[in-house]
Order: C-alpha cells, then sequence, then structure tokens
C-alpha cells in the first residue's frame, strides 16, 4: 500500500475545470429534451413519453448542478492544497534554519 502521495494542484485544478466544462453540455441536452412537445392524449405512449421526459429533464439539470458544484469542489481543493503545501514548507524550512542554528 503506498505510504506517499504526490498531489499536483495544478493538475487538480484542471480536472476540476474540466468536469464544471461537462455541466452547460448537460444544460444543453436537457433544454433539447424540455424542448420536445408531444401531441396530448388521455393515456398513451405519448403521454407516457411526456412524463418520462420531464422526469429526464429534472435529472439532467440535478446531474448539471452536481458536475459543476464537483468540478468548483476539485479546482477549490487544489487551492487549498496549494496553500496548506506552501505553508507547511515555510514552516519546515524554519524549523530546519532554527536546528541549524543551535
Amino acid at each position: 500500500m503506498r505510504e506517499q502521495f504526490d498531489v499536483h494542484p495544478d493538475t487538480l485544478s484542471g480536472h476540476g475545470a474540466a468536469v464544471v466544462a461537462l455541466a452547460p453540455e448537460l444544460e444543453g441536452v436537457e433544454s433539447e429534451v424540455r424542448a420536445q412537445r408531444l401531441s396530448p392524449a388521455p393515456v398513451s405512449v405519448w403521454s407516457e413519453l411526456g412524463v418520462f421526459s420531464d422526469v429526464w429533464t429534472d435529472a439532467l439539470n440535478a446531474i448539471g448542478g452536481a458536475l459543476d458544484y464537483f468540478g468548483r469542489s476539485l479546482a477549490d481543493a487544489a487551492g487549498s492544497y496549494a496553500v496548506a503545501d506552501s505553508s507547511a514548507a515555510q514552516g519546515l524550512s524554519r524549523s530546519s534554519s532554527l536546528s541549524m542554528g543551535l
């Protein structure tokens, strides 16, 4: 089992941006599905398909929102990691400098 991991904030941020970029694609699909209009009928395949398309547009909307949130969270995590890594490196550098001075 690996005990050491390399995190590359730029790569992580790029992956976050790529996930965020999926959201508009899903919005386009959602709009297209929502725009489909079927002739009204009391009970038919078409009326059932209309309900089905409503469910799918809601699902696509939720997935798009989730991808947007997930992608932004990845990008935020990359930024937080970079700050924490820099802070830890500075702390280690100060600690090493003090040890050498003793």
